[in-house]
């Protein structure tokens, strides 16, 4: 099978399509009633942490989010052990039931995420239409798709009219997708100055879709001859189980959705030009936000079916007072016409609960999942890109200079840097690998590795810090997993490193100075005050810090 995709006569390798779906895969909702449950059984009794404070469990969305994707990995039997080999704790579940094939050398976390929506996606674009009906799901993405195809197929820019309109500065003056394509931009330049209530009107008047909310009129309740405005939950573009659903029909679904949305933007930056090495991390980008928000609204709008939410009548003054945003100045812009709505203007709010759950998420992020994942990550690669000889001899702006360390952030370096190596040298020793039935120990030098090491710590500390500088939920315990905010930033982390590997390939990479994740992982951990204090682990006398 060939490694490569082609969308619109453009060649995309199957990895980085897979890479960039990553995170969807890692904030999917696929036991999220397992969690739910769990989180209420777990009410009834003490947690780990000690607490049994019904009213302690965070049960927003990304909490749910974040205990659902951890607890399909974790090993709670290991618990006891956490303190010394918490990467047992974090992943022995995913290592049990995750084995290599016979045909792998290795699995993680990253390749499996990778292979299942590339075969998810090949399947399902390449499937004929089984529901004939035009107002299914089905037939929709499908019959999009192909007339999408055929009409690039027939007219290399029939994007265009859409491009110009997005890029326009009386409509929504630009979009993430083509701004930060253009050369030399500034961050000025990236920052719109529209209000969010004037975006929002644009997207809804000039661009003619709906975006958290509808706009409709009803017959008064009081009067039959008369009218109201209504504002009522929209902005969905599959059906709520579509979003929430656990079965294979919501996941097949889901995956078409995602790769619709792909093509779409694929063939949009492709009419307006756009080329740069950034293009799919951006489109990527687009795509995890879509899903996250509406999946955010279809858990809202749920929950706002299952507790009997009636419309209210409200004006558009205390809509704008309770949810912060000003639907006046909306209104006005999407109508035209300053005078036909007001302060005082009577509208029926349709499932108000909705409307409470979206507004807050505008507002709201889960930061210990974020942070410990994708925030270490990053945190790795800006450190890689200065702890290194070359990264120490540019400035800020790229120029070339000296060496700016200094003689004291030397030799602190180094110190650590033997600091780590001594614990791989004289505590860990040797690593043992069974090769075709035979144990073979290998002594560890340490280097290269020990920088790596150092760069996971660093890394791990400066996301630890950014998630605690803004941690909403200190004194909230996770549903299901029972951890607390700083525990899941460590979980989250760790279960970024999950990995099958065959003995015979690990035993060439720890000879090469490449040593596995679970010692790398153990051994980052071990040396954080941090991690010691967040799981109440004894800490080690000497953290080489």
């Amino acid at each position: 099978m060939s490694s490569e995709l082609i969308i619109f006569g453009r060649k995309i390798n199957r990895n980085h399509f897979g890479a960039g779906l990553i995170f969807l895969g890692l904030l999917s909702t696929a036991l999220l009633i397992t969690v739910i449950v769990q989180a209420t059984n777990h009410k009834k009794n003490n947690n780990d942490n000690g607490s049994s404070d019904v009213n302690q469990y965070c049960q927003n969305r990304g909490c749910l989010s974040a205990a659902t994707h951890q607890l399909r990995s974790l090993d709670k039997a290991a618990s006891a052990d956490r303190c010394t080999d918490f990467y047992k704790y974090a992943c022995g579940v995913w290592q049990q039931t995750h084995p290599v094939e016979s045909f792998e050398t290795e699995r993680t976390v990253l390749g499996d995420i990778i292979n299942r929506r590339n075969a998810d996606i090949e399947r399902l674009l390449d499937s004929p239409v089984s529901r004939g009906s035009p107002i299914s799901w089905e037939w929709k993405v499908k019959t999009y798709y192909t007339e999408c195809v055929d009409d690039y197929a027939r007219n290399g820019d029939s994007g265009k009219a859409m491009v110009d309109l997005i890029k326009d500065n009386d409509t929504i003056d630009g979009w993430f997708l083509f701004d930060n394509s253009a050369e030399g931009a500034s961050q000025e330049f990236l920052l719109k100055t529209q209000t969010v209530p004037k975006q929002m009107s644009h997207i809804h008047g000039d661009l003619g879709a709906s975006v958290i909310f509808g706009l409709g009129v009803k017959f008064d309740d009081t009067n039959s001859n008369a009218k109201r405005l209504e504002v009522y939950p929209s902005g969905l573009t599959l059906e709520v189980n579509d979003y929430i659903g656990i079965d294979d029909n919501a996941n097949r679904r889901r995956s078409a959705y995602k790769a619709y949305m792909l093509d779409i933007l694929t063939a949009l930056a492709q009419d307006d030009e756009i080329k740069d090495g950034n293009l799919f991390d951006r489109i990527y980008t687009i795509i995890d936000d879509i899903m996250d928000i509406e999946t955010r609204l279809a858990i809202s709008r749920q929950r706002s079916i299952d507790n009997g939410d009636r419309p209210v009548s409200i004006t558009f003054k205390a809509m704008s007072d309770r949810y912060s945003f000003d639907f006046v100045e909306l209104m006005t812009h999407e109508l035209g016409d300053p005078t036909l709505v007001s302060g005082v203007t009577l509208v029926y709010l349709a499932n108000q609960m909705y409307f409470d759950d979206a507004f807050e998420l505008l507002a709201k992020n889960d930061e210990a999942m974020n942070m410990g994942s994708l925030g270490v990550l990053l945190a790795e690669k800006l450190f890689s890109s200065i702890d290194g000889p070359e990264g120490r001899v540019y400035s800020a702006t790229g120029t070339l200079i000296p060496d700016w360390w200094s003689v004291q952030t030397a030799n602190a370096y180094n110190k650590s840097r033997q600091c780590i190596t001594d614990y791989y040298v004289r505590e860990i020793k040797t690593l043992s690998f069974n090769i075709y039935g035979i144990e073979v120990l290998v002594q560890l030098a340490g280097e290269p590795f020990s920088p790596t090491t150092l760069r996971h710590i660093g890394a791990l500390r400066f996301a630890y810090m950014a998630f605690k500088d803004k941690d909403d939920l200190k004194s909230l315990t996770m549903p299901a997993t029972n951890l607390t905010s700083e525990q899941t930033f460590f979980l989250a982390y760790a279960q970024t490193q999950c990995y099958q590997r065959a003995d015979l390939l690990q035993i060439l990479r720890t000879q090469l100075g490449v040593y596995d994740e679970r010692l790398a992982l153990n051994t980052a951990l071990l040396h954080m005050p941090e991690f010691a204090s967040a799981f109440k682990c004894e800490p080690r006398d000497d953290t080489c810090f």
